[in-house]
């Protein structure tokens, strides 16, 4: 797999996980239970946004350890916790 195809890759990782934390901060506001708190969502967004940016500026900020949170606090089978650890992990190997 050509360098491009792999940040279009991860860039695609990012993006789908970033549309299900939308999804949950979308539950918050409409006084729905979400998978976490709305501050760790918001977090969570920010930092997938950011790494979005980075790819589309070829630079590779620090990988801000989305998967302690979720790995910590989320429940182990939750389809979302995964695509945000395999999108972050992915993000990570690209450096």
């Amino acid at each position: 797999m050509s360098t491009n195809q792999q940040v279009e890759r991860v860039r695609s990782l990012l993006q789908e996980a970033r549309s299900g934390v939308h999804a949950e901060l979308a539950k918050c506001e409409a006084g729905q239970p979400a998978i976490d708190i709305e501050r760790n969502l918001r977090w969570i967004a920010s930092s997938l946004d950011e790494m979005i940016a980075a790819l589309d500026r070829s630079e590779r900020q620090p990988v801000p350890g989305l998967w302690h949170v979720v790995s910590d606090t989320w429940p182990h089978d939750d389809p979302l916790g995964s695509k945000i650890i395999d999108a972050e992990y992915s993000y990570e190997r690209l450096r």
